[in-house]
């Protein structure tokens, strides 16, 4: 008890690590802060302060060799992001605004459950969540565009099974790990349905919005005192330029169809009713602002949805359908219910979840739930479309020492991993070449895979 909280607690130094960072970049590009540069990749730029704050982070995160000079593999993995980034703008590589939203919903899940509280992590950093929130957006976009252009890359790499066991007897046995359970989770979901009351009251608010922006009011002004989008609303509900895929399709499909500086009729999508202006066309894509409003559920609609679920898990229970059937002919669960109603693991990309990998609102329904069994159903509202929702425990593997039967996909993702690295190695080595890269003399190439001054 006394190890975890005192991992909890690194966990959370290192949160306010990154927070305390990423803050004083957002007011340098508002122009209030001058500070040193210490690397230049293409036109991306290297602080002093982002500099310091990764070396913080690697230390408190243990995310460099012991025996290693922590300043040039940190600085080293700083001017790779950079040139990948450079390389992402070039081949148009983007991340849809949704894909930044869910993974700020992931991190500040994180952030508050290290903190403690809500109100503890607020009182820390003297700012509301939703401010900081707002500081980490850009930094964790940034974050998201850099893997994609990774993944772009290394998209053709492959394993084959001869490679995982060569590597595996390559391992001396004495030094294999202990593995922790694991566990394979499936679920359906119910979303409450939006009563026909609610939906005029949500367009009715948007028509009159849309007189008044008709009328001389500004659309940006409107957005930022009406805007239910956390990720828009404070810029005025400006998007910035994004191809056809990254939104949804009746978001995109009505953007793309208007001209500069009109507005849309009303668009419902998943995430609620939304008007929508055009700013500006470039290529394949476009930048528009909206104003998103999110209809509230009706408590006779939420029991509804539930009732409907309890009777599917009562069916199941029952022996009148299995989980699978169920979850594919009833589950709203798009990204699952084809698949089984099976969670995927988002960092391995496999089915298994060890214990500390699942969200907290998961592993608490889950408890005491065994092999085989069903959870109770509960309300999901951290979900951009809150719904309810029961588990299924599909397979458990308890505690075991590491082994290819149980274990294949670490193994082999330790393998594809290996090999992913070296090709990224080998575009670096050939990027840098016609790449303008510029690095303080202060700054040691001491322990620098790659000649960074080649050039």
């Amino acid at each position: 008890m006394k190890l975890q909280k005192q991992t909890i607690n690194l966990r959370f130094i290192s949160l306010c690590l990154f927070v305390l960072a990423v803050m004083p970049l957002q007011a340098q590009k508002k122009g209030t802060v001058i500070e040193q540069i210490v690397a230049m990749v293409g036109d991306e730029v290297i602080l002093q302060s982002e500099l310091q704050y990764e070396i913080n982070r690697a230390k408190a995160e243990n995310q460099v060799a012991v025996d290693g000079n922590i300043h040039s593999q940190v600085i080293e993995n700083m001017l790779m992001s950079k040139l990948l980034k450079e390389q992402a703008i070039v081949d148009s590589v983007i991340v849809t605004e949704d894909e930044v939203e869910r993974q700020l919903d992931q991190r500040m899940s994180q952030y508050l459950r290290y903190a403690g509280s809500e109100e503890k992590l607020e009182q820390y950093f003297k700012k509301s969540t939703a401010e900081i929130r707002n500081e980490l957006r850009d930094a964790t976009r940034d974050m998201l565009i850099v893997e994609r252009m990774k993944e772009e890359i290394v998209k053709d790499v492959k394993v084959t099974p001869a490679e995982v066991r060569t590597n595996f007897k390559e391992i001396p046995q004495d030094t294999l790990p202990l593995m922790p359970e694991k566990l394979i989770i499936q679920q359906i979901t119910k979303k409450p349905e939006i009563s026909e009351e609610e939906k005029d009251r949500i367009q009715e608010k948007l028509r009159n919005l849309r007189d008044e922006i008709y009328g001389g009011a500004s659309f940006a002004t409107m957005a930022v005192l009406h805007s239910e989008d956390p990720g828009s609303a404070n810029k005025g509900g400006e998007l910035g330029y994004t191809s056809r895929t990254g939104w949804v399709k009746e978001f995109a499909d009505e953007a793309f169809s208007l001209k500069p500086g009109k507005i849309s009729k009303i668009v419902q999508s998943d995430y609620g009713f939304h008007i929508i202006q055009l700013i500006d066309k470039k290529g394949d894509k476009v930048n528009a602002r909206h104003i998103l409003l999110k209809p509230k559920i009706e408590l006779e609609y939420k029991q509804k949805a539930k009732n409907l679920l309890d009777s599917i898990r009562t069916a199941i229970l029952n022996g009148e359908t299995t989980f699978e059937a169920a979850a594919f002919n009833y589950s709203d669960d798009k990204d699952t219910r084809n698949n089984s109603g099976v969670l995927m693991n988002n960092r391995t990309m496999g089915a298994y979840f060890q214990k500390p990998e699942l969200p907290p609102i998961i592993s608490r329904n889950l408890e005491g739930v065994k092999e085989g069994e069903l959870s109770e159903i509960f309300y999901d509202d951290q979900e951009r479309v809150p719904m309810y929702k029961f588990f299924k425990i599909k397979s458990r593997i308890p505690e075991h020492k590491a082994n290819l039967d149980e274990d294949w996909e670490i193994f082999e993702n330790m393998v594809l991993t290996k090999k992913k690295q070296e090709v990224l190695n080998d575009w670096v080595a050939e990027k840098i070449k016609d790449t303008h890269v510029e690095i303080s003399k202060n700054i040691s190439r001491e322990g620098f895979q790659h000649d960074w001054d080649s050039n």
